[in-house]
């Protein structure tokens, strides 16, 4: 196993467990209703993850060079939208119906942002 593939792997699965572990942490104290950027934090770490994997399967899978911005970007948007059509459909959210619409704008924004943060951190990967 090439050193950027297990670099990719340990970083998926520590944020994966840093994300997990501050999910539950988030439920366990109410975190979510008492701190108000708290969400926005998940959705900029969860898009960290999204952008990793999907670049570890664009390059170790399919055996691609790193996924440009845009790639990384639209792959992210669409898990976000789904995500937030999952989250509104099984009775998951935590707004009212008014405040709806921005709270899935801020989250979709925040995901998009963890990615862009990912592949600022991942620039030199692009290089081959």
């Amino acid at each position: 196993m090439t050193f950027m593939r297990k670099r990719f792997l340990s970083l998926i699965l520590g944020l994966s467990i840093l994300l997990y572990a501050l999910h539950y942490v988030a439920l366990q104290y109410n975190l979510y209703f008492n701190v108000s950027w708290s969400d926005s934090v998940m959705h900029t770490l969860g898009g960290v993850v999204v952008a990793a994997v999907f670049s570890f399967v664009w390059m170790f899978v399919l055996g691609k060079k790193m996924p440009s911005i845009s790639k990384i970007l639209l792959f992210t948007l669409v898990v976000g939208i789904v995500w937030e059509v999952f989250e509104a459909k099984s009775g998951m959210t935590m707004v009212l119906n008014e405040e709806y619409p921005l709270d899935t704008t801020f989250d979709l924004f925040f995901d998009l942002f963890g990615a862009y943060i990912f592949t600022i951190l991942n620039k030199d990967s692009s290089n081959g």
